[in-house]
């Protein structure tokens, strides 16, 4: 049951006084999810928001795309962190990669050397190397197909030591234990927080800062202690949160 947007700014009202941290997903969070990932596209009005957002409290974008490609969308004004914690970047052009990157590099790399034989092997399916992850678009694929590439990835994850992460029509295999949780909680310090997301990769965001105001974008079972329906509610949220503290105090 979708939650009141009032009900969750009342709770980050009572989070004014203690310097509260914001973290935002991006695809399906903050933008529409769109079948082709370059068309996820941040409006003026967006980015006006999170850069007032910016100014009020400490906010970080939390996506499972790379520095790259996110930056392409909102620009180096904020803080980041990507490949679902692999990567971030702050706004001042601090980068910091895991060190985990360069043990798991290699067998990502051997991964793509068979790419041919998995898209005739798997119509329809994207494949993207994402330095630190490799994503599978599922939109063009026939159900049938996506089942059989979820067990061929999932013992391929199992053999390599890889974590495999499904999504919305989107597949990842990732470097264990790097998540959207681990980084948050990293960075939060304890700090309060606000943490938005709508994919099971969220989830792990959730789980493991349950202290914080945690809200699930959509349906789906989750961690999370409240619930709004899509990106347009959560506009809403965040443009109610944005007017809740003046530009200086």
């Amino acid at each position: 049951m979708e939650t009141g947007i009032s009900e969750i700014e009342k709770a980050f009202t009572t989070l004014l006084n203690k310097d509260p941290a914001i973290f935002l997903d991006y695809d399906g969070t903050l933008v529409p999810i769109q079948p082709d990932a370059d068309a996820a596209t941040a409006e003026r009005e967006l980015l006006d928001l999170l850069h007032i957002l910016d100014t009020r409290y400490t906010l970080w974008i939390v996506t499972g795309r790379t520095l790259d490609s996110i930056t392409g969308f909102i620009g180096t004004g904020f803080n980041i962190i990507g490949l679902h914690g692999l990567a971030m970047r702050t706004k001042d052009g601090i980068v910091t990669i895991s060190p985990m990157l360069e043990r798991y590099r290699p067998i990502f790399m051997r991964f793509m050397e068979d790419e041919h034989d998995i898209l005739e092997r798997f119509p329809g399916v994207v494949i993207k190397d994402k330095g630190g992850a490799i994503s599978f678009s599922l939109w063009g694929m026939e159900e049938p197909d996506i089942q059989g590439l979820e067990d061929f990835l999932r013992k391929y994850a199992e053999d390599l030591e890889l974590d495999f992460y499904p999504g919305k029509r989107i597949y990842e295999l990732r470097i264990p234990g790097i998540n959207k949780g681990k980084a948050i909680r990293e960075i939060r310090d304890q700090r309060p927080a606000l943490i938005i997301g709508d994919d099971i990769t969220d989830e792990d965001a959730f789980s493991l800062n349950k202290d914080a105001i945690t809200v699930k974008v959509g349906a789906g079972d989750t961690e999370a202690g409240f619930r709004i329906q899509d990106y347009l509610s959560v506009r809403e949220l965040l443009k109610a949160i944005a007017s809740q503290k003046p530009e200086t105090s």
